[in-house]
């Protein structure tokens, strides 16, 4: 398999969204680390629990094979930066890609569009869920949360948390763009969608959401900046797909 199957090109308008389950905990294949940077070696050993740094090195290193293929090149000589906020870009292709983790699985997302952004979370009961509500959401999506039914209101908060995070990794702006000062789709029976920017009025219409109940307890949405309609492909996938793939 390489950079010529279909499974890597991307169309204009296509997304292609990947989702892996890791094992449990992470066992990152040995190529992995000899794929990732200097700085993300040195990033790695930072981590305190052995747990977490194997997860950063599987996460780095399946981006790295990914865009090695997206791209056609080495995936040891893939050059990306991080802003100052900490989304990645690469400053010589026209391709937008993020990440999202949660537990053991990981979300990435790759496009022709401009900016992109990926959430995933799992969905648990929360306590304290009236309380992070107020929180993070803005005064319309509190007032569509209430309006639902009791047995909607989990569900439906974590439709609504992965949409305002998706906007802002596609956005690239981190939580220097308040959660509260724009609103999104709040009903999980509904399609997401990027409803007001407070002192934006057009900017709703230059986005555009797609939001994937992948499995029973997991929400994930996909944001993209476009006026157009967009096509998502969604990829499910186990870390040993990649290994299996030979370097372009």
């Amino acid at each position: 398999m390489d950079s010529r199957n279909p499974i890597f090109l991307l169309k204009p308008g296509e997304v292609h969204l990947w989702l892996f389950n890791l094992d449990q905990p992470a066992q990152p294949h040995p190529d992995w680390e000899r794929l990732l940077s200097n700085e993300e070696i040195i990033r790695s050993e930072r981590f305190i629990a052995d747990s977490d740094r194997k997860r950063f090195i599987a996460r780095r290193g399946i981006l790295r094979q990914l865009l090695g293929h997206y791209c056609g090149v080495d995936p040891a000589g893939v050059s990306y930066q991080a802003n100052p906020n900490g989304k990645l870009s690469l400053s010589h292709l026209p391709i937008a890609f993020n990440i999202s983790k949660s537990e053991n699985r990981i979300a990435y997302v790759f496009t022709l569009l401009k900016c992109a952004g990926v959430d995933i979370e799992q969905v648990r009961p929360l306590p304290d869920l009236s309380l992070l509500a107020k929180r993070c959401f803005s005064q319309q999506e509190l007032a569509g949360l209430a309006g639902l039914p009791q047995s909607l209101q989990l569900e439906a908060f974590y439709h609504t948390w992965t949409q305002k995070e998706a906007f802002i990794k596609a956005k690239g702006l981190g939580l220097s763009q308040p959660l509260k000062d724009f609103s999104v789709s709040v009903d999980p029976t509904k399609p997401g969608r990027l409803i007001s920017i407070t002192g934006c009025p057009n900017e709703p219409s230059e986005w555009k959401m797609t939001c994937f109940k992948p499995e029973a307890d997991w929400r994930v949405t996909v944001c993209v900046r476009t006026e157009k309609d967009i096509n998502v492909l969604l990829k499910l996938a186990e870390e040993n797909d990649l290994i299996s793939i030979e370097p372009s």
